[in-house]
């Protein structure tokens, strides 16, 4: 659907896009994996793509990447209890002053 619209369009981007809904709507604020892989037309902002879109893909991109960054926030943690302390978050009885922050 999509590349019908985008073969009628000029090689340029219109003055006044905004005002042209085939492209506002149906390309520049079209979620491409919504749109690819559902067939129908979802709004596609950084909010949607980063939370909130059903594709498969993005949703293992985001897993993958959110695991990481609990193991990234979990290593730095327990430097900062080794920095205070001299010994790890888990022999510690209470929480770093970055985790109390």
């Amino acid at each position: 659907h999509n590349a019908q619209i985008i073969d009628t369009l000029p090689v340029t981007i219109p003055k006044y896009w905004k005002k042209n809904p085939y492209i506002c709507d149906d390309i520049i604020k079209a979620c491409p994996f919504c749109s690819t892989f559902t067939g129908k037309k979802s709004k596609g902002n950084l909010e949607h793509l980063h939370i909130y879109c059903p594709s498969q893909h993005l949703q293992r991109v985001r897993s993958y990447c959110n695991e990481k960054l609990e193991k990234a926030i979990h290593k730095l943690y327990d430097y900062v209890s080794y920095r205070e302390s001299n010994c790890s978050m888990q022999e510690r009885n209470r929480m770093c002053t970055l985790q109390e922050n």
